[in-house]
């Protein structure tokens, strides 16, 4: 399935931004791209249990157990997040998130991603990086960062296809992205 077949095959809600990637799903498979709320929670939580050690350190700065994981993902305050969500069936195979501190306005948001590993290298962060920007942006998030650790590749690269700045501070990465002056179009819309 290209990534026109998987766009046209969301059209019906408002997150479809078509891909701009290389984004290929064997026919058997489908993705479904919509946005998360809390009773995805438990899909959340079965996707963070699923890293290794080192991805839940890359992904959340620190060790985390399962118990762990399960304390994080409780403690969402949904009124202070934008979840967006990819699909195969009903699996959660990537997942972008955007949130902000309690007492802030949400005009400036962090964002976090991550891919299941057997979904990785297809396009899909990316995918559900911009569509949790473009929903950003329609709520009235005005500037996003991520943080990531230096030797992530994939993220660097996710983080610069979105057209962020990007510095290093030692072994930590740190991208801008200011979704309110740019076009759709230069964060892949």
């Amino acid at each position: 399935m290209m990534a026109d077949e998987l766009s046209a095959m969301d059209a019906g809600t408002r997150l479809s931004p078509q891909p701009r990637l290389p984004l290929e799903v064997s026919d058997f498979q489908t993705l479904k791209l919509r946005p998360l709320d809390v009773t995805d929670a438990h899909a959340i939580l079965r996707h963070f249990e699923q890293f290794d050690p080192f991805d839940r350190f890359s992904r959340f700065f620190s060790s985390r157990s399962d118990a762990g994981l399960k304390h994080f993902v409780e403690g969402f305050d949904w009124s202070r997040m934008i979840g967006v969500g990819a699909f195969a069936k009903d699996q959660l195979v990537g997942l972008a998130e955007l949130g902000w501190e309690q007492g802030d306005d949400g005009s400036l948001a962090e964002l976090a991603f991550s891919v299941s590993l057997d979904w990785r290298n297809r396009g899909i962060g990316t995918w559900v990086a911009r569509s949790v920007c473009h929903e950003a942006r329609e709520r009235g998030v005005c500037r996003i960062f991520a943080v990531w650790l230096g030797d992530n590749a994939a993220a660097f690269r996710l983080v610069r296809a979105l057209g962020a700045c990007i510095a290093r501070d030692g072994q930590v990465m740190r991208g801008e992205l200011d979704l309110a002056s740019r076009p759709l179009a230069d964060i892949g819309f």
